[in-house]
C-alpha cells in the first residue's frame, strides 16, 4: 500500500500538537488520507478558533467563526494565524497539493498549492484560501478526475463552482468527474438560483415552490439558448449526470434533443425531445413527477375482487404482492382474483430487512430458499423474477460489506430450486440496485424511488435494468372501496407474470369455503425442492422424483418385501464398476435427502394409499409406461395388474373353503373398489394416479414431481372421477373390449415368463392362475386345474366392475 510521507507528516503534527486533548483521537501514522485524519483536522481547527464543543462536522458554527475570525487565509494574515495555517498545510498535503516545508508559514509552495487547488475547483486561481475552500480541504472530496469519473462531468462540476460558489448555501462540489449526492444538491441549488430564489430561501429541495418556478421559467426545448440565465446548461448537466451525456454549450440543438429523447425513452416518458417538467423532475429527484400516471402498483394487503377491479379501473395493469410475511402475503385464491381482473403480478420477498443487521450471506440463502418454495407452492413457473428487498438506506460501505454477500446467499438459495429456476430481482435505492446488479447478482431492479431523502437515491441515476420505480404512497378510493398502495412506474423491461405463467392452484373444500390444498400439494413442493437442493444441475427430474417416491414407498413396499427391491431397484444399484462417481453421488444425495426429509410433512390425499401409489409409479419408471392399445406389460404389474391377480388369489382362497356368497361376479363387485380386500378403492385410486403421473414424467423428464402432482390434484378436484376416466382413456382407450383382453393377459402365466422378466416371475411365483398347474403343489387342489371354467366369468365381471368405477356409475 502506498505510503504518502507528506500525509504521514500531517498525521504526526496533529498527534504531537493535539494528542494530549480528550477531544482528540490519536491517528495511526500510516500515510493514508482518510476520514479519521479529516475529522482530526476539523476538530483541531475548531480548537484553534476557540469553539468549545468539538465535532467531526465542519458545520455552520465552524464556518461562521472561521469567516469572522480569519476570513480568507493569505500571506497578509497568515502570520497572525500560524496554527490555522499549519492545519491548511496539512489539508493541502492530504489533498495531494504542495504545502510548504515549515509549519505555520505561508510560503510560495503553500501559495502554489492553493492556486492549483482552486484552479482544479473552477475558482479564480489566486493565492488566498477563503472559508469555503478551507472547508473543502477538510473533506475527502477530490478536485482531479478519479476512477470512473468522466471529463464531461468534471467540466460541469468546475463550471458550477465557478458560477455559484459565492452564493450563501452553495458549497464547493468535488471535481472528480463523478455524480454524487453533493453534486446533486449543488445542481438543485443552482437551478433555484437561476429562478431567482434568494439566499436563505434556496435549500436544494425539490419542493412545491421549486416545481412551480421550473414550470413557469425553466422549461427548455429546441432553439432555447442561455443568455443571462443558464437553464439549458443546467438541463444538459442533469442529462449528463444521469448517464446521458449531452453537449454542454448552453444551446438546445438537435444533438441535445436526441439525447433527451433517449433519456425519455429509458425513463418511460413521452419522447418529446424537450425539457418539459416531467423530464426535469425525472432528472432531478428519484420520484420524478409524482402526479405522473403509474401502470403498476405494489400493495401489502390481500386483493379482493373489488380492490383488484379498482386498480384496473384506475389504469393499473400490474400489481406487486408479497411471498412473505403471513399478514401481507399472497392468499389462497388471490392470484385468480388478480388475473380475473385483467392484472398481472410481480412477487416480492421481504422478511423485515429494514436494518443492517438483517443482511448476511446465510440470511440471504435462507430467505431465498423460503422464497422459491413459496413461489413454487403458489405455482409461479420458471423465469419469474422475485424481488428481494433492501428496505433501508444502505451506505456506500454497507453495500459491499453486507448487501453483496446477502445477495450471494440469495443466488445460492434460488439455485437450490434446480428444476424451476427463478430470476433474482432487487428492491432498494438506486445505488443499492445498481451495485448489486453490476455485481451480476440481480437481473432486474425495483427502485424505492419515493425515499427521496435516502443517500442511495441522491446523486445516482436510475439503474440500467430498472423494471419498476416506486414513486408515491397513497390511498385509492372509489365509493366504499379503498386500497392503500404504492404507485410504481413500470419500464418496458418489466416482466410481470400473467395467468399463463402460473400453474393453477388445487383447492379442497372446507365447509362453505375453499382452501389451498397445502397438505398435499405443498408437501410435494417441499419434497421436490429438498431433493433438488441435494442434487446436481445435470440430473434429470426423474432422479429427484425417484428420491421422493422411494421414500414414500417404504417400508411396506421396500424394507418389508425383498420382491419389491428386485422389481423397483434403486437406479444407483444398477450402476456397476468398482468406482463409479455418478453412482456414489446419487447415493450421497439420496442419503442427504433422506436425512433432511424427516422434518418435512408427508403428503396425504383422502382415499389414496401413498405407499402403494409411490411403488406403482416407480414400477412404471423402471419398466416403462405402456401406451393405450398395448396389452398388459410388466410395468402394469406394480399397479392394477398385480391388484387384479391378488384379487383372483383372494377369490381362490375363499372358493377352496366353500361356496362364495353370490358367486364370482358378486365377489368381484364387493372386492374391486370396495372398502376391504386386495383391490380396494384406495388401491384403484393409487393405481390410476400412478399411471397418470408416470406417463407425465415420461413425457417430460425434467418436470418436477410437485408440478405433476398439483396438476393431477387440480384435475381431479374438477370432478371426483376425472382421474379414473382419464386412466381408462389413456391406458385402455376407453374400450371395455381392450380392458377385457388386458385382464385375461394378467391371468395368463405365460405373460410373465421367467426369461426376460425375472422380477415379474418372482413377483407372481406364489400366485395361482386359472387352468394352470400350481408351481408349488397344494394338497387342497390335487387336480392342479381347478377353476378353469371361471376365467371368462372373472374377465367379464372384473371388466364390468372396473368400467363402472372408471365412469362413476357404480
Amino acid at each position: 500500500m502506498f505510503r504518502d510521507l507528506e500525509v504521514e507528516r500531517a498525521q504526526k503534527h496533529l498527534n504531537d500538537t493535539y494528542g494530549h486533548h480528550s477531544w482528540f483521537t490519536r491517528l495511526t501514522l500510516d500515510g493514508q488520507t482518510g476520514w479519521s485524519t479529516m475529522f482530526a483536522l476539523t476538530r483541531a481547527l475548531q480548537h484553534e478558533l476557540g469553539i468549545s464543543a468539538k465535532s467531526d462536522s465542519f458545520g455552520p458554527t465552524t464556518m461562521s467563526t472561521l469567516t469572522s475570525k480569519v476570513g480568507s487565509l493569505t500571506t497578509t494574515n497568515a502570520a497572525s494565524h500560524r496554527a490555522i495555517t499549519a492545519l491548511a498545510q496539512c489539508g493541502l498535503w492530504c489533498k495531494g497539493y504542495k504545502g510548504g516545508a515549515t509549519f505555520g508559514s505561508f510560503s510560495s509552495d503553500v501559495a502554489t498549492g492553493i492556486i492549483e487547488m482552486k484552479a482544479d475547483m473552477g475558482l479564480p486561481p489566486t493565492a488566498s484560501l477563503p472559508p469555503k475552500a478551507f472547508k473543502s480541504l477538510l473533506t475527502m472530496d477530490a478536485y482531479k478526475r478519479v476512477g470512473r469519473g468522466t471529463a464531461a462531468i468534471r467540466d460541469i462540476q468546475k463550471w458550477m463552482n465557478s458560477r455559484y460558489h459565492s452564493r450563501q448555501d452553495f458549497f464547493i462540489v468535488p471535481c472528480d468527474g463523478i455524480f454524487s449526492r453533493d453534486v446533486q444538491r449543488g445542481l438543485m441549488l443552482a437551478l433555484q438560483y437561476e429562478v431567482d430564489m434568494a439566499d436563505g430561501v434556496a435549500n436544494g429541495n425539490f419542493g412545491p415552490g421549486t416545481q412551480a418556478v421550473i414550470k413557469s421559467k425553466g422549461l427548455v426545448s429546441s432553439g432555447s439558448r442561455d443568455t443571462t440565465r443558464s437553464f439549458v446548461r443546467l438541463f444538459q448537466s442533469a442529462l449528463t449526470f444521469n448517464g446521458y451525456e449531452a453537449p454542454f454549450d448552453g444551446a438546445f440543438g438537435d444533438s441535445t434533443a436526441a439525447v433527451v429523447r433517449s433519456f425519455q425513452s429509458f425513463a418511460e416518458l413521452s419522447t418529446t425531445g424537450a425539457g418539459d417538467f416531467r423530464t426535469w423532475a425525472s432528472l432531478l429527484v428519484s420520484t420524478g413527477d409524482t402526479s405522473r400516471p403509474g401502470t403498476a402498483a405494489d400493495a401489502s394487503t390481500v386483493l379482493t375482487p373489488a380492490t383488484a377491479a379498482l386498480l384496473k379501473a384506475h389504469g393499473y395493469n400490474t400489481v406487486g404482492r408479497y411471498l412473505s410475511v403471513a399478514a401481507k402475503r399472497i392468499a389462497p385464491g388471490e392470484l385468480d382474483v388478480i388475473f380475473d381482473a385483467g392484472l398481472k403480478v410481480f412477487p416480492i420477498f421481504q422478511e423485515w430487512n429494514n436494518a443492517p443487521g438483517y443482511f448476511t450471506e446465510a440470511a440471504g440463502y435462507g430467505q431465498a430458499v423460503a422464497a422459491v418454495k413459496r413461489a413454487r407452492n403458489l405455482g409461479f413457473t420458471a423465469g419469474t423474477t422475485i424481488f428481494f428487498a433492501v428496505d433501508y438506506d444502505a451506505t456506500a460501505t454497507e453495500i459491499p460489506a453486507l448487501i453483496i454477500p446477502y445477495f450471494r446467499g440469495i443466488a445460492r438459495g434460488v439455485a437450490s430450486s434446480r428444476l424451476v429456476q427463478y430470476k433474482v430481482g432487487i428492491y432498494g435505492t438506486r445505488n443499492v440496485c445498481s451495485q448489486v446488479s453490476e455485481a451480476g447478482l440481480a437481473a432486474s431492479s425495483f427502485v424505492s424511488g419515493m425515499s427521496t431523502g435516502y443517500s442511495g437515491n441522491l446523486g445516482f441515476p436510475l439503474p440500467k435494468n430498472w423494471a419498476y420505480d416506486q414513486v408515491l404512497e397513497y390511498k385509492l378510493t372509489s365509493g366504499a372501496t379503498s386500497l392503500e398502495l404504492d404507485k410504481d412506474i413500470a419500464s418496458s423491461r418489466a416482466d410481470p407474470v400473467g395467468r399463463g405463467q402460473v400453474l393453477p392452484v388445487p383447492y379442497t373444500a372446507n365447509g362453505s369455503s375453499t382452501l389451498y390444498d397445502e397438505q398435499f400439494a405443498w408437501n410435494f413442493t417441499e419434497h421436490s425442492h429438498l431433493a433438488e437442493s441435494h442434487g446436481h444441475e445435470d440430473w434429470s427430474d426423474k432422479t429427484y422424483s425417484d428420491f421422493i417416491l422411494h421414500r414414500f414407498q417404504r417400508p411396506q413396499y421396500w424394507q418389508d418385501s425383498a420382491i419389491w427391491k428386485i422389481y423397483t431397484p434403486l437406479p444407483e444399484n444398477l450402476l456397476g464398476g468398482v468406482s463409479n462417481p455418478y453412482r456414489d453421488a446419487l447415493r450421497l444425495a439420496r442419503g442427504d435427502y433422506e436425512r433432511d426429509a424427516n422434518s418435512v410433512g408427508t403428503p396425504t390425499k383422502p382415499g389414496v394409499d401413498l405407499a402403494h401409489f409411490a411403488a406403482s409409479v416407480r414400477s412404471y419408471m423402471t419398466w416403462g409406461v405402456p401406451e393405450s392399445g398395448v396389452t398388459t406389460e410388466i410395468g402394469d404389474l406394480g399397479g392394477w395388474a398385480l391388484d387384479l391377480a391378488t384379487c383372483w388369489g383372494e377369490y381362490v382362497e375363499q372358493r377352496r373353503k366353500g361356496p362364495v356368497t353370490g358367486g364370482l361376479t358378486a365377489f368381484l363387485r364387493r372386492k374391486i373398489g370396495g372398502p376391504n380386500g386386495y383391490f380396494t378403492r384406495s388401491d384403484l385410486l393409487a393405481d390410476t394416479d400412478a399411471f397418470l403421473v408416470a406417463k407425465r414424467i415420461g413425457r417430460d423428464p425434467n418436470r418436477p414431481l410437485s408440478d405433476v402432482m398439483r396438476e393431477l390434484r387440480r384435475d381431479e378436484l374438477r370432478h371426483l372421477d376425472h382421474n379414473l376416466q382419464l386412466f381408462y382413456e389413456q391406458r385402455f382407450g376407453a374400450s371395455k373390449d381392450f380392458l377385457k383382453r388386458a385382464i385375461r393377459r394378467v391371468l395368463d402365466r405365460s405373460t410373465w415368463g421367467p426369461d426376460a422378466q425375472v422380477p415379474a416371475f418372482v413377483f407372481l411365483r406364489d400366485k395361482r392362475f386359472p387352468g394352470q398347474q400350481a408351481l408349488i403343489p397344494d394338497p387342497r387342489d390335487p387336480g392342479d386345474a381347478e377353476l378353469l371354467g371361471e376365467i371368462d366369468e372373472f374377465v367379464d365381471a372384473a371388466s364390468t366392475r372396473l368400467v363402472d368405477l372408471f365412469l362413476g356409475s357404480s
